[in-house]
């Protein structure tokens, strides 16, 4: 498959995963899914070249650092295995830091949309707490 057709496989591969949400399907698609995560992966990689030219900040970051797995972690809640949509989060320090960043998502199973906008996770989690904390008043 060249990279250029990769994004209607990409789709297609998360409807169907969405139907299919389940081990079995997954694994006799494994290597349908490593060359989508090569695409968007590399597809990554293009926007982070982009970005760094306005944000200098982003220079150094690879592929593990912008996106996340498909697995879902299973042990504390009761939701299907594998994710149905990709994420691509671009931020000094990578996905996992505390600093503002760029936010790019695909959710075909949610009437194929796609966002990218810039998200302030210190700003976003002192949202998020007063949510959690039911005892508390807003």
């Amino acid at each position: 498959m060249e990279a250029r057709f990769l994004m209607p496989e990409l789709l297609d591969f998360y409807t169907e995963l969405a139907e299919h949400n389940e081990k079995s399907w997954f694994d006799g698609h494994k290597r349908r899914y490593l060359d989508i995560k090569a695409y968007y992966e590399s597809l990554g990689m293009e926007i982070l070249e982009g970005l760094c030219k306005f944000d200098p900040n982003l220079k150094g970051l690879g592929p593990g650092d912008i996106s996340w797995r498909i697995y879902q972690d299973q042990r504390f809640y009761n939701r299907p295995p594998y994710k149905t949509w990709l994420g691509l989060y671009f931020a000094k320090g990578g996905k996992k830091s505390s600093y503002p960043g760029y936010y790019f998502h695909i959710e075909p199973s949610v009437n194929s949309f796609f966002f990218f906008f810039l998200i302030f996770p210190r700003i976003l989690k002192g949202a998020l707490i007063p949510v959690k904390d039911k005892k508390k008043p807003w």
